[in-house]
Protein backbone atom coordinates (compact mmCIF):
# COMPACT_ATOMS: atom_id res chain seq x y z
CA UNK A 1 0.00 0.00 0.00
CA UNK A 2 2.75 2.45 0.95
CA UNK A 3 4.67 1.72 -2.24
CA UNK A 4 1.58 2.22 -4.39
CA UNK A 5 0.85 5.54 -2.66
CA UNK A 6 4.45 6.68 -3.11
CA UNK A 7 4.35 5.71 -6.78
CA UNK A 8 1.25 7.86 -7.34
CA UNK A 9 2.58 10.82 -5.33
CA UNK A 10 6.05 10.93 -6.90
CA UNK A 11 4.96 12.36 -10.31
CA UNK A 12 3.13 15.15 -8.46
CA UNK A 13 6.26 15.95 -6.46
CA UNK A 14 8.32 16.07 -9.67
CA UNK A 15 5.74 18.40 -11.22
CA UNK A 16 5.93 20.72 -8.20
CA UNK A 17 9.74 20.67 -8.31
CA UNK A 18 9.78 21.50 -12.03
CA UNK A 19 7.30 24.36 -11.59
CA UNK A 20 9.31 25.79 -8.68
CA UNK A 21 12.54 25.57 -10.68
CA UNK A 22 10.89 27.36 -13.62
CA UNK A 23 9.56 30.11 -11.34
CA UNK A 24 12.98 30.49 -9.70
CA UNK A 25 15.04 30.45 -12.90
CA UNK A 26 12.71 32.45 -15.18
CA UNK A 27 13.44 35.84 -13.51
CA UNK A 28 17.15 34.95 -13.58
CA UNK A 29 17.04 34.21 -17.31
CA UNK A 30 15.08 37.43 -17.92
CA UNK A 31 17.66 39.38 -15.93
CA UNK A 32 20.52 37.82 -17.93
CA UNK A 33 18.80 38.78 -21.18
Amino acid sequence: MARRAAASVTPVLWLIVIVVLILVYSPTLDAVD
